[in-house]
């Protein structure tokens, strides 16, 4: 099943994952950022697939995404009562890599890339 298959597509998925992550104890979080997830991975991965939308499904294509939520939730995001996701829904994608810093040389590079180097550089971006 791919994330288009679910009832809920990824712009559901995501902000619940951040939720998520943003609520994990700082070890299990630690590992998510740390990677790799994919092949016997982190306990605290495949615990936030089984217990999404995604099941244990499409694994290997969400361990990125995952990775990548966990890097930019940061050690110390809120505290266990009110975590603070990675994830703001009123924030436009454009405002965000702006206010990242990301040249237009990385972003043009992420954007052509493709398979397994592009999940590489989405890591790479989000460090």
């Amino acid at each position: 099943m791919t994330p288009q298959q679910t009832d809920k597509g990824p712009n559901a998925i995501v902000p619940k994952l951040a939720s998520d992550i943003a609520r994990l104890d700082p070890g299990s979080a630690a590992a998510l950022r740390r990677g790799p997830l994919a092949g016997p991975g982190s306990a605290a991965f495949w615990k936030l697939l089984a217990n999404s939308e995604l099941g244990l499904h499409d694994a290997e294509a969400w361990a990125p995404v995952v990775q990548a939520i966990a890097i930019l939730t940061g050690v110390g995001a809120g505290d266990a009562e009110s975590p603070v996701s990675a994830h703001d829904p009123g924030r436009p994608m454009g405002d965000a890599l702006f206010a990242s810093g990301l040249s237009e040389l990385r972003l043009a590079r992420l954007l052509a890339s493709r398979g397994a180097l592009r999940r590489d550089l989405v890591v790479r971006v989000c460090r």
